[in-house]
Protein backbone atom coordinates (compact mmCIF):
# COMPACT_ATOMS: atom_id res chain seq x y z
CA UNK A 1 0.00 0.00 0.00
CA UNK A 2 2.37 2.42 1.02
CA UNK A 3 4.58 1.82 -2.81
CA UNK A 4 1.41 2.67 -4.47
CA UNK A 5 1.11 5.98 -2.18
CA UNK A 6 4.44 6.48 -3.40
CA UNK A 7 4.04 6.24 -6.98
CA UNK A 8 0.59 7.92 -7.12
CA UNK A 9 1.96 10.87 -5.98
CA UNK A 10 5.19 10.54 -8.31
CA UNK A 11 2.48 10.40 -11.04
CA UNK A 12 0.59 13.44 -9.51
CA UNK A 13 4.16 15.39 -10.06
CA UNK A 14 4.59 14.73 -13.18
CA UNK A 15 1.46 15.21 -14.26
CA UNK A 16 1.01 18.61 -12.52
CA UNK A 17 4.53 19.85 -13.89
CA UNK A 18 3.41 18.92 -17.81
CA UNK A 19 0.42 20.65 -17.04
CA UNK A 20 2.46 24.05 -17.32
CA UNK A 21 3.81 23.30 -20.76
CA UNK A 22 2.26 25.49 -23.69
CA UNK A 23 3.43 23.19 -26.76
CA UNK A 24 0.98 24.22 -29.46
CA UNK A 25 2.57 23.53 -32.90
CA UNK A 26 2.90 25.62 -35.33
CA UNK A 27 4.51 23.43 -38.11
CA UNK A 28 3.57 19.06 -37.92
CA UNK A 29 6.54 16.95 -38.27
CA UNK A 30 4.58 13.37 -37.83
CA UNK A 31 7.72 11.03 -36.97
CA UNK A 32 9.47 13.69 -34.75
CA UNK A 33 8.29 11.34 -31.61
CA UNK A 34 10.08 8.13 -33.63
CA UNK A 35 13.32 10.21 -34.08
CA UNK A 36 14.03 12.09 -30.48
CA UNK A 37 14.56 10.07 -27.69
CA UNK A 38 15.41 11.11 -23.83
CA UNK A 39 14.09 10.58 -20.42
CA UNK A 40 11.43 12.94 -18.39
CA UNK A 41 12.19 15.90 -17.20
CA UNK A 42 11.06 17.48 -14.26
CA UNK A 43 12.69 21.11 -13.73
CA UNK A 44 14.38 21.65 -10.41
CA UNK A 45 13.22 24.35 -8.20
CA UNK A 46 14.82 26.67 -5.64
CA UNK A 47 17.16 28.79 -7.68
CA UNK A 48 17.11 32.19 -7.67
CA UNK A 49 17.39 33.94 -11.26
CA UNK A 50 16.40 31.97 -15.11
CA UNK A 51 17.78 28.75 -15.64
CA UNK A 52 16.78 28.41 -19.48
CA UNK A 53 18.45 30.59 -22.14
CA UNK A 54 14.49 31.19 -23.55
CA UNK A 55 12.24 31.76 -20.58
CA UNK A 56 9.10 30.36 -23.01
CA UNK A 57 8.73 27.98 -25.57
CA UNK A 58 10.39 28.32 -28.75
CA UNK A 59 9.25 26.52 -31.98
CA UNK A 60 13.33 24.47 -32.87
CA UNK A 61 14.52 22.62 -36.21
CA UNK A 62 16.60 20.29 -34.72
CA UNK A 63 19.62 18.39 -36.63
CA UNK A 64 20.36 14.51 -35.01
CA UNK A 65 23.90 13.11 -35.20
CA UNK A 66 22.14 10.71 -38.54
CA UNK A 67 21.90 13.56 -40.62
CA UNK A 68 18.18 13.70 -40.54
CA UNK A 69 16.14 17.31 -39.69
CA UNK A 70 13.34 17.54 -36.60
CA UNK A 71 10.69 20.12 -37.53
CA UNK A 72 8.72 22.36 -35.67
CA UNK A 73 9.21 20.99 -32.19
CA UNK A 74 8.71 23.11 -29.05
CA UNK A 75 11.74 23.32 -27.26
CA UNK A 76 13.83 24.84 -23.94
CA UNK A 77 17.39 25.35 -23.77
CA UNK A 78 18.80 25.06 -20.06
CA UNK A 79 21.72 26.69 -19.84
CA UNK A 80 22.83 25.10 -16.28
CA UNK A 81 22.78 21.62 -17.14
CA UNK A 82 23.66 22.37 -21.01
CA UNK A 83 20.69 19.86 -22.00
CA UNK A 84 17.97 20.66 -24.84
CA UNK A 85 14.46 20.13 -23.16
CA UNK A 86 11.86 19.03 -25.84
CA UNK A 87 7.98 19.62 -25.08
CA UNK A 88 6.57 16.29 -26.34
CA UNK A 89 2.99 16.96 -27.22
CA UNK A 90 1.59 13.52 -27.08
CA UNK A 91 2.63 12.75 -23.74
CA UNK A 92 2.03 16.29 -22.46
CA UNK A 93 5.59 16.19 -20.63
CA UNK A 94 8.77 18.05 -20.77
CA UNK A 95 11.98 15.38 -22.43
CA UNK A 96 15.49 15.81 -21.63
CA UNK A 97 16.91 15.03 -25.11
CA UNK A 98 19.44 12.32 -25.11
CA UNK A 99 23.01 14.90 -26.12
CA UNK A 100 24.35 12.28 -28.20
CA UNK A 101 21.48 12.50 -30.55
CA UNK A 102 21.36 16.31 -31.13
CA UNK A 103 24.30 18.33 -33.45
CA UNK A 104 22.36 21.50 -34.13
CA UNK A 105 19.24 23.19 -33.79
CA UNK A 106 17.72 26.27 -34.68
CA UNK A 107 15.54 28.80 -31.63
CA UNK A 108 13.09 30.76 -34.10
CA UNK A 109 11.12 33.60 -31.94
CA UNK A 110 7.97 35.74 -32.50
CA UNK A 111 9.69 38.10 -34.92
CA UNK A 112 10.48 35.40 -37.14
CA UNK A 113 14.32 36.16 -35.59
CA UNK A 114 16.70 32.71 -35.68
CA UNK A 115 19.04 31.39 -33.09
CA UNK A 116 21.44 29.25 -33.99
CA UNK A 117 23.43 26.86 -31.50
CA UNK A 118 25.60 23.86 -32.75
CA UNK A 119 27.40 21.32 -30.15
CA UNK A 120 31.06 21.91 -30.46
CA UNK A 121 34.01 19.80 -28.68
CA UNK A 122 36.57 22.14 -26.84
CA UNK A 123 40.05 20.51 -25.63
CA UNK A 124 40.78 22.03 -22.11
CA UNK A 125 38.00 24.07 -21.53
CA UNK A 126 38.48 26.24 -18.88
CA UNK A 127 35.80 24.38 -16.56
CA UNK A 128 37.90 20.96 -18.05
CA UNK A 129 41.21 19.05 -18.25
CA UNK A 130 39.81 17.34 -21.17
CA UNK A 131 37.91 17.29 -24.13
CA UNK A 132 34.59 19.06 -23.57
CA UNK A 133 31.01 18.61 -25.82
CA UNK A 134 28.83 21.66 -25.02
CA UNK A 135 25.37 23.90 -26.90
CA UNK A 136 26.99 27.26 -28.20
CA UNK A 137 25.42 29.74 -30.15
CA UNK A 138 27.18 30.20 -33.57
CA UNK A 139 27.35 34.49 -33.49
CA UNK A 140 29.65 34.52 -36.97
CA UNK A 141 30.51 31.83 -38.87
CA UNK A 142 34.04 32.29 -41.35
CA UNK A 143 37.20 32.05 -41.78
CA UNK A 144 37.09 33.02 -38.01
CA UNK A 145 34.16 31.94 -36.32
CA UNK A 146 32.74 32.84 -32.94
CA UNK A 147 30.72 30.61 -30.68
CA UNK A 148 29.30 31.28 -27.44
CA UNK A 149 28.39 29.00 -24.44
CA UNK A 150 25.26 30.42 -23.30
CA UNK A 151 26.11 29.06 -19.71
CA UNK A 152 24.16 29.78 -16.89
CA UNK A 153 25.95 29.13 -13.40
CA UNK A 154 25.68 29.59 -9.44
CA UNK A 155 27.22 32.61 -8.38
CA UNK A 156 25.94 32.56 -4.71
CA UNK A 157 24.57 30.48 -2.36
CA UNK A 158 22.31 31.36 0.76
CA UNK A 159 20.87 29.08 3.35
CA UNK A 160 17.99 30.50 5.24
CA UNK A 161 15.11 29.23 7.73
CA UNK A 162 11.74 27.83 6.61
CA UNK A 163 9.14 27.33 8.91
CA UNK A 164 12.32 25.81 11.05
CA UNK A 165 13.45 24.15 8.42
CA UNK A 166 17.13 24.95 6.91
CA UNK A 167 16.86 25.76 2.86
CA UNK A 168 19.58 26.03 0.61
CA UNK A 169 19.01 28.92 -1.80
CA UNK A 170 21.11 29.52 -5.01
CA UNK A 171 21.89 32.50 -6.79
CA UNK A 172 22.07 31.80 -10.67
CA UNK A 173 22.81 34.18 -13.52
CA UNK A 174 24.13 34.08 -16.98
CA UNK A 175 27.93 33.71 -17.51
CA UNK A 176 28.65 33.05 -21.37
CA UNK A 177 31.59 32.00 -22.53
CA UNK A 178 33.28 33.16 -26.05
CA UNK A 179 35.36 30.63 -28.09
CA UNK A 180 37.00 31.56 -31.36
CA UNK A 181 37.15 28.60 -34.17
CA UNK A 182 40.62 29.11 -36.12
CA UNK A 183 40.94 28.10 -39.75
CA UNK A 184 42.65 24.85 -38.73
CA UNK A 185 38.99 23.92 -36.82
CA UNK A 186 41.14 24.54 -33.43
CA UNK A 187 38.73 26.15 -30.43
CA UNK A 188 40.42 28.60 -28.10
CA UNK A 189 39.34 30.39 -25.36
CA UNK A 190 38.63 33.89 -25.27
CA UNK A 191 39.28 35.18 -21.21
CA UNK A 192 37.57 38.94 -21.86
CA UNK A 193 36.48 40.43 -24.29
CA UNK A 194 39.12 43.15 -24.26
CA UNK A 195 41.33 44.08 -26.58
CA UNK A 196 44.86 42.64 -24.10
CA UNK A 197 42.84 39.59 -23.82
CA UNK A 198 41.73 39.02 -27.89
CA UNK A 199 45.25 39.98 -29.38
CA UNK A 200 46.99 37.48 -27.36
CA UNK A 201 44.99 34.92 -29.00
CA UNK A 202 46.55 36.60 -32.68
CA UNK A 203 50.03 37.67 -32.02
CA UNK A 204 51.00 38.42 -35.22
CA UNK A 205 48.19 40.30 -36.37
CA UNK A 206 48.08 43.04 -33.16
CA UNK A 207 48.82 45.87 -35.64
CA UNK A 208 46.32 44.82 -37.84
CA UNK A 209 43.50 44.70 -35.17
CA UNK A 210 44.91 48.01 -33.88
CA UNK A 211 44.39 49.17 -37.25
CA UNK A 212 40.79 47.43 -38.02
CA UNK A 213 40.08 49.00 -33.90
CA UNK A 214 41.06 52.65 -35.06
CA UNK A 215 39.54 53.08 -38.27
CA UNK A 216 36.63 51.81 -37.53
CA UNK A 217 36.07 53.71 -33.49
CA UNK A 218 35.96 50.10 -32.19
CA UNK A 219 36.40 50.00 -28.11
CA UNK A 220 35.83 46.35 -27.95
CA UNK A 221 34.48 45.92 -24.62
CA UNK A 222 30.83 43.94 -25.32
CA UNK A 223 29.55 41.37 -27.28
CA UNK A 224 28.57 43.44 -30.42
CA UNK A 225 32.01 45.23 -30.79
CA UNK A 226 33.54 41.35 -30.25
CA UNK A 227 31.29 40.28 -33.27
CA UNK A 228 32.31 43.52 -35.57
CA UNK A 229 35.79 42.91 -34.86
CA UNK A 230 35.83 38.94 -36.17
CA UNK A 231 33.24 39.98 -39.07
CA UNK A 232 36.17 43.04 -39.78
CA UNK A 233 38.84 40.02 -39.77
CA UNK A 234 36.97 37.93 -42.03
CA UNK A 235 37.08 40.51 -45.24
CA UNK A 236 40.90 40.99 -44.48
CA UNK A 237 43.16 39.34 -47.04
CA UNK A 238 45.07 36.19 -45.00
Amino acid sequence: MKHFIIFALLLITIYSQAQTIDISKDKKDTISYSKLTGETYIEKKGYKGEQNFNKVWMQSDILLCTGEMVLGEKVKYNGLIDQLIWGNATLNQQIKLDKQLVNEFWLLDDKNQTTHFKKISVNNSPTSNHQSDFFAELMVKGNLSLYVQRKISIVDIDNIVVDGTLCRIETIKATPMYYLKLPIDNYVFLEKIRPKSFKQLFPTQKKQIDKLMKENHMKLRDENDLINLIKLLNTQEP
